[in-house]
């Protein structure tokens, strides 16, 4: 259990606040630049296979993310939806 903290508290998921406890940290921590690029590039093979098998053309799959990224911001400021 105590390994599993540690390892938790080194991968900056826990913080621990000495004399009140472990906690969840607030931000969980920005992954490694070659791991983002990684998941971003995997996710994009998705979602392009996606389109190209409903016949979306480029511009019509392009919107989609646009939008689909400005309502995640939004929401994530605590705007309008």
């Amino acid at each position: 259990m105590a390994k599993g903290y540690q390892r938790l508290g080194d991968a900056g998921i826990l913080c621990v606040k000495r004399g009140e406890g472990t906690f969840v940290a607030d931000k969980p921590p920005a992954p490694a630049r070659g791991e983002r690029e990684k998941e971003l590039e995997g996710a994009a093979l998705r979602y392009a296979s996606l389109a190209v098998t409903l016949g979306a053309a480029n511009e019509e799959a392009v919107e989609h993310v646009k939008r689909s990224l400005g309502f995640l911001r939004r929401k994530r400021e605590g705007g309008a939806e």
